[in-house]
């Protein structure tokens, strides 16, 4: 397929009607262009707000990543873009609340994950605190690329310098972009350097040029038909540079030869220039203002009545951000204080910037789809499932006092871990219950707000017995030591497996792929997405230990990465000498986690990886806020969590009966 016939495909150009409605002061109907692409029959579907110059055509290269991940992408261009009307500046936020829903119900779509590029974090802000109940109620799921933050949080001075300029040069940047597309240089990708070129005169700084990249525009206009087959269409060939340059070439014609003009007021918008960033619906004043609106939404809001109360929160931002810098990435970070309403986890992706973060290339965005995709995976229960789904039994009863001591504990240990957490990095938690009753599981997660997701299992049989009966909402951690023969039915039988993160040899990868790929094969609609493993690798040198050598851990991540496409390599593990662990504090550091972090960077520069893309999962209960000061990306507390543990021969599966516990 050419460049050219795939971004004209109908699913790029969709309109719709939003039928008059007096009661909100909209005396005639409004016409929204919008593209619905990926993975059509998907009940994984995310409403998408895109940047400033980023029109629905602009992320149409996600299209092959959306289907490979099984995610529908609805994109709405904004008022005066594309296909969509204009309305009046202080109408904008306003017209997109009352739209988006109707759109939705057009598509017969009842919920949504929803995530933004940029300037789009406001109208996903607006979205989100009016209409909380739209988004997937048992795994609500957000993600931010890049977020848009005001330049008084950001300090960056090339943008201060906009307070220079007359509101008459702001409200014109749409004609100013279609007469440098027209004059001077077709450019894909001017949601951040448009802006930056033109301010940095005044600012007197020197910025370098933008990477000009594949996806950032769009828009046009076509109707979609509320029932009938879908479109059968082609994939247009990526990894091919002359299509690559065609497609760059095509978006930006599109861009431009629709409307660009609520661009201009979009600026003004992003600028708090006149033009507020909420509605009388839910008033606010700046992000910080929101976010504390949004914990308290999900904690009291009605509508949310027996839906998941804790919702997943990621935000991916650019290693080198020209529009909201170092200061402006942790202002954002920052706001996101702890709170029960939402767990927020944040990532830089190296080697991108502002506008081109999402381009397919940097991985950011196979992340995003892929959580989106897990997000989903529970989510559309099925009597025919053959999984079922666990019920509770009347005899798993849990004590009161019990259960507010567990999440005490949590919430000490997560204080604990973001106090000495760089620049605000979201590490995750594994609470390993090892040898101990899922009743205490339970406690911690209840499926209507769940304490803790993330839990760890140090034997099989254990892992499969607890599987069975708790929640499929639990994200389950292999953390222990691995047999060969145990690999199979640990992957085959566990669809809710999140992670096994023993693997120390090719023959333990071998049975964990055939394990996973009889799963998928068998009820490949209920599991999406790889299994993650991470290789283990044992820098302690003791022999006692499982683990590869540090010399041969390439060789093993090479062999997971070429031959075993059911499972995705997803870090390191290290469980180092007991010794070290005991003296390990958050200013001396342990010489494991330093083999481990030394083991990691020569497999990353081997591979031609990121940092992000190869996690260190290292600490445990006594050291792990040194490992956090190291840099790892996820610890497993057992014992300042759940307490000492019993005898193996002691434990028990289930406790029939509430008994009472310190």
């Amino acid at each position: 397929m050419g460049a050219l016939e795939f971004i004209c495909d109908r699913r790029f150009h969709r309109s719709f009607v939003v039928p008059a409605n007096p009661e909100s002061n909209t005396s005639k109907p409004y016409h929204v262009s919008y593209s619905d692409f990926g993975d059509a029959d998907s009940k994984a579907i995310v409403l998408f707000c895109g940047a400033l110059f980023g029109q629905r055509l602009c992320y149409a290269p996600l299209d092959q990543l959306a289907k490979a991940h099984h995610v529908r992408i609805i994109h709405p261009d904004r008022p005066g873009v594309g296909g969509s009307e204009a309305v009046e500046p202080e109408k904008r936020v306003q017209t997109w609340l009352e739209m988006t829903p109707k759109l939705l119900a057009h598509l017969n779509i009842s919920h949504v994950s929803i995530a933004s590029h940029s300037g789009g974090d406001i109208y996903l802000m607006n979205f989100i605190l009016a209409y909380p109940h739209l988004l997937n109620p048992n795994h609500p799921y957000v993600a931010f690329f890049a977020p848009w933050v005001h330049y008084s949080h950001s300090k960056m001075t090339h943008l201060q310098a906009t307070e220079l300029l007359p509101a008459s040069w702001i409200g014109k940047f749409g004609s100013i972009g279609r007469f440098v597309n027209h004059n001077i240089i077709p450019v894909v990708g001017l949601s951040g350097a448009f802006v930056k070129g033109i301010s940095a005169p005044l600012s007197r700084s020197d910025p370098t040029t933008a990477p000009v990249a594949l996806t950032v525009s769009g828009a046009v206009d076509s109707e979609r038909p509320e029932d009938g087959p879908h479109d059968v269409f082609q994939d247009i060939a990526l990894d091919d540079p002359k299509a690559v340059d065609d497609l760059r070439e095509h978006i930006t014609k599109f861009v431009f030869a629709e409307n660009v003009e609520g661009v201009s007021a979009d600026t003004q918008l992003l600028l708090k220039r006149s033009v507020p960033w909420s509605t009388p619906v839910v008033e606010w004043e700046d992000l910080d203002d929101a976010v504390q609106l949004l914990s308290k939404t999900i904690a009291e809001d009605d509508r949310l009545t027996g839906s998941n109360r804790v919702w997943s929160i990621d935000c991916f931002h650019g290693e080198h951000d020209q529009l909201v810098g170092d200061k402006g990435r942790d202002w954002f970070n920052a706001i996101w204080t702890p709170s029960h309403s939402y767990q927020y986890r944040s990532l830089v992706i190296k080697g991108t910037e502002h506008d081109f973060l999402m381009d397919p290339t940097f991985g950011a965005s196979e992340q995003w789809l892929q959580r989106v995709s897990e997000s989903w995976q529970t989510s559309q229960p099925d009597a025919a499932a053959p999984y079922p789904v666990p019920t509770m039994a009347e005899d798993m009863q849990i004590n009161p006092q019990r259960a507010k001591q567990l999440a005490e504990n949590i919430a000490s240990i997560t204080s604990r871990i973001n106090a000495v957490s760089k620049g605000g990095k979201q590490v995750r938690l594994i609470a390993v219950s090892k040898l101990k009753p899922a009743n205490d599981i339970l406690a911690l997660h209840q499926p209507s707000n769940p304490t803790q997701t993330h839990f760890g299992e140090n034997y099989v049989q254990e892992l499969l017995e607890k599987s069975k009966i708790l929640p499929r909402s639990i994200q389950w951690h292999m953390i222990g030591g691995l047999q060969s023969n145990k690999c199979k039915q640990l992957a085959e039988q566990i669809p809710n497996l999140w992670c096994v993160s023993s693997v120390d040899s090719e023959k333990k990868a071998n049975e964990l792929e055939k394990g996973r790929k009889a799963l998928v094969e068998k009820d490949g609609d209920k599991v999406e997405g790889k299994l993650r493993v991470k290789v283990q690798v044992n820098t302690s040198g003791e022999e006692a230990k499982s683990g590869v050598e540090p010399s041969d851990t390439l060789s093993l991540c090479r062999h997971i990465i070429d031959k075993c496409p059911h499972l995705q390599l997803s870090g390191l593990m290290t469980i180092g000498a007991i010794a070290r662990s005991k003296e390990t504090t958050a200013e001396n550091e342990n010489e494991d986690f330093v083999a481990l972090k030394e083991t990691r960077d020569q497999v990353i520069k081997e591979l031609g990886r990121g940092e992000e893309q190869l996690e260190l999962s290292m600490g445990m209960s006594a050291d792990f806020e040194g490992a956090v000061k190291m840099g790892s990306d996820e610890v497993r507390v057992g014992s300042q969590i759940f307490g000492e543990r019993p005898q193996k021969k002691d434990a028990v599966i289930k406790e029939k009966e509430a008994q009472e516990k310190s």
